[in-house]
């Protein structure tokens, strides 16, 4: 279930880490509503003033940041946003009208 590559020419292989999915199953099973933090989060980037910008993941008290991370890609293969990822964290730099029928339909 982990991402893996094969270096080429050699006989070793570099692990990518957890696949999206499972890190938020393994959240869900841990005891994190993932659904009401997706709705939290659509809601953050459609209604306040902010957005397009930085997202500030600390807001999100007691999540990690990798869940956080995991959700705004899910919402980019929706079609939600459209993202950057630098070291100071997340950025959205456009969102759809698709994230506001989104979240209607989340509420």
């Amino acid at each position: 279930l982990l991402e893996a590559q094969k270096f080429v020419g050699g006989q070793r292989w570099q692990l990518k880490g957890i696949p999206n999915y499972i890190w938020l199953e393994e959240e869900a099973r841990a005891g994190f509503d993932i659904d009401k933090l997706r709705r939290q989060m659509l809601s953050d980037i459609v209604n306040k003033p902010t957005a397009p910008g930085p997202i500030d993941w600390l807001s999100y008290d007691g999540i990690h940041w990798r869940t956080v991370y995991a959700i705004l890609r899910e919402f980019e293969s929706a079609g939600y946003i459209r993202a950057h990822y630098l070291q100071d964290g997340p950025s959205i730099h456009e969102v759809t009208p698709l994230a506001k029928r989104a979240l209607r339909n989340l509420e």
